[in-house]
């Protein structure tokens, strides 16, 4: 296996089937190895005929496929080097397309209305104080709080909003204003009613709350607010057949912030009441895999009803998988459709639900779409087999052990090659915390076992698929609990094994970087070496640098700021311990990065260089927190070079 097997790979995303269930549209992705980008098109599959009878490849992407009632198809071809996001539709039956409209800013979330009439979207509005063209390059005027996003880059004062498109009269409405965001709106089934899941409250910048509006009509001036959360991680909302009720996934403990779980809420639109139906289910709900690094847009994960509105189906996360379930709203029951091993990213299902179209990856397989139909679930698409079968590409082994008596998973990439005599070992710490490591597919463990290199990684505490206590458990400790669990994962493994202990590395990014540095300095002379990727190094300078800094510190350290108490702030702090470091520490981040931001890798590289410690810095001009996963084909060549050179020199 060699790095240039990543342009190979096709990743497969958002499959949608058309009403009538006959046909099924996905986006399919390659890397670029010409133009260092991605290439998105539309592939339209005809479920009777087993065949692939279409594919809509205008230039660059060509995403966000949504069928009509007339089995036409909406979706989204975007040109950034020219700035242009254009909505399009594609007739199928006279393999027609024609443009619906175009904006010049970046829109998302793209739906159809119930009674076919519009197609809305989101879209940031324009910067009332960043208007000057001659100025933008120059100097950036601001007066909102949150003022840059890790993925879209400096948003400045701009909000996202609602607009809607009038298919029949051509015309666009901006349908919300305020200074508020948009994160997530559902039409409902009939009529042109819609919910939004915002927070209009004016210090909504330092909240995790959201709030559910009720829309009729198009018409927002009456304000109808339905209900709030203390929080909704996902953007996602749902009406029941009858219009009657909504369903959404959140919990309502405002000191949980993101360890809570996310559970299933049914919500009386006329009464404005709530009730949770999944309270004693302790399972959240969704597509919160983390760890992967071949998934370009995912699918639909939220909740969707049956048609008899006394059941609706969703995504769970248990223990490193994500399985699809019904579950009746009147007694809670909850089933799984199928059964897998299987990490399932997103589904569909035709309007007689007798077709349930599922996006699923498994360790030695990004992804692919698999139907399940009268009791018999076959694989649709098979674009990487062959690929895979040349590579030789295993299945990691699932590997269980107990900590303080506590069960946890973890998954192993073995090698069976003998590196120089040495039988060499990575423990990759997952980033998070509040999400859930799977077993998944991951290029770069593949590669690295190909190299010789056994990678270990386990969903540890501070993860969903275990219930919520376990999710809780590192909550205000980080770095306890959760470095506990790896190294007893790798004890585990080493006493069960051949492995002499003479060669282990360890590695992490985002919060796996934070992990990794803390781990290096309580094991000091555990690990021959380290990388630590996108790491958080000082947690008080997050505040303010972050463009998530302040919601997540609020929740770790119980609403204390950092001039309340610094010390709350620097205990937490790998740069407390940096004089333990003994071994070989490589960094890398990433200067666009507004997640962990860039000057927490500056900080960990100098104090390296300060304390003499063998080091290294690898530093991306143009990239962001997604490096190991949305970042240029190229950096994330570079970067998985740089890993294993890295590796092979500190070899013992």
């Amino acid at each position: 296996m060699e790095l240039e097997d990543l342009y190979s790979f096709k990743i497969i995303d958002d499959p949608q089937i058309s009403n009538d269930g006959k046909f099924i549209a996905y986006t399919q992705t390659v890397a670029s190895k010409q133009y260092n980008n991605y290439r998105s098109k539309i592939v339209i599959y005809e479920i009777g005929t087993k065949k692939i009878i279409h594919e809509v490849t205008d230039d660059y992407k060509n995403c966000f496929p949504r069928w009509n009632i007339n089995n036409e198809l909406i979706y989204l071809n975007i040109n950034k080097e020219n700035n242009n996001y254009s909505i399009k539709l594609f007739e199928l039956y006279n393999k027609n397309c024609k443009l619906v409209l175009e904006q010049e800013t970046s829109i998302s979330d793209i739906k159809i209305s119930g009674c076919n009439n519009y197609i809305s979207f989101l879209k940031y509005d324009d910067d009332y104080l960043n208007y000057d063209d001659e100025l933008k390059e120059e100097v950036l005027f601001l007066d909102r709080f949150s003022w840059k996003s890790d993925s879209l880059g400096f948003t400045g004062n701009s909000y996202n909003h609602l607009y809607v498109y009038d298919l029949k009269n051509s015309s666009l409405k901006k349908v919300t204003d305020g200074k508020y965001d948009i994160s997530g709106y559902a039409w409902s089934n009939k009529g042109s009613n819609i919910a939004i899941v915002t927070n209009k409250s004016s210090t909504n910048d330092f909240e995790r709350k959201k709030e559910i509006y009720y829309i009729s009509n198009l018409n927002h001036s009456e304000n109808n607010k339905i209900t709030e959360f203390e929080e909704i991680r996902g953007v996602d909302i749902s009406f029941s057949p009858n219009d009657d009720y909504l369903t959404v996934c959140g919990h309502d403990t405002k000191e949980y912030g993101h360890y809570g779980l996310q559970r299933i809420w049914l919500i009386n639109i006329k009464e404005k009441k709530k009730i949770c139906i999944t309270e004693n289910i302790d399972i959240s709900f969704g597509d919160y895999s983390r760890n992967y690094d071949l998934k370009y847009f995912g699918g639909n994960d939220k909740i969707e009803w049956s048609r008899n509105g006394d059941e609706i189906y969703a995504l769970s996360n248990e223990y490193g998988y994500i399985f699809l379930n019904k579950i009746n709203i009147n007694t809670s029951k909850i089933s799984r459709i199928f059964e897998n091993k299987s990490v399932i990213y997103g589904y569909v299902f035709d309007e007689k639900e007798e077709k349930f179209i599922t996006l699923e990856a498994t360790s030695n397989d990004p992804a692919n779409i698999f139907i399940y139909e009268n009791g018999n679930r076959s694989k649709i698409t098979g674009v990487n087999d062959e690929l895979i079968g040349n590579l030789d590409l295993k299945e990691a082994e699932e590997v269980w052990f107990k900590n303080d008596g506590i069960d946890i998973v973890g998954w192993v990439n073995k090698s069976d090659k003998i590196f120089d005599n040495a039988r060499p070992l990575i423990l990759y710490n997952g980033g998070g915390p509040g999400g859930m490591r799977t077993n998944t597919f991951v290029f770069e463990f593949q590669y690295y076992a190909k190299r010789g290199f056994t990678v270990m990684n386990c969903n540890a505490r501070g993860n969903y698929g275990h219930g919520e206590d376990y999710s809780l458990a590192i909550k205000g400790h980080w770095g306890d609990l959760d470095v506990s669990d790896n190294i007893a994962f790798l004890n585990n493994y080493l006493n069960s094994t051949k492995n002499d202990g003479r060669n282990i590395f360890t590695a992490g990014g985002s919060y796996g970087g934070y992990i990794t540095n803390w781990m290096i300095c309580e094991h000091p002379d555990t690990f021959n070496a380290a990388v630590v990727d996108r790491t958080v190094f000082n947690r008080a300078s997050f505040f303010g640098t972050s463009d998530i800094g302040f919601k997540l510190d609020n929740t770790e350290h119980s609403n204390v700021m950092p001039w309340e108490n610094i010390n709350t702030y620097f205990n937490r702090s790998p740069i407390s311990k940096i004089q333990n470091i003994k071994i070989p520490t490589m960094v890398v981040h990433s200067a666009q990065d507004y997640r962990c931001t860039v000057d927490q890798g500056d900080q960990l590289f100098a104090a390296l260089k300060y304390f003499n410690i063998k080091t290294k810095y690898i530093r991306f001009f143009n990239e962001n927190h997604d490096l190991n996963r949305l970042g240029s084909p190229r950096n994330k060549i570079i970067r998985i070079s740089e890993y294993i050179k890295w590796f092979k020199e500190n070899l013992k």
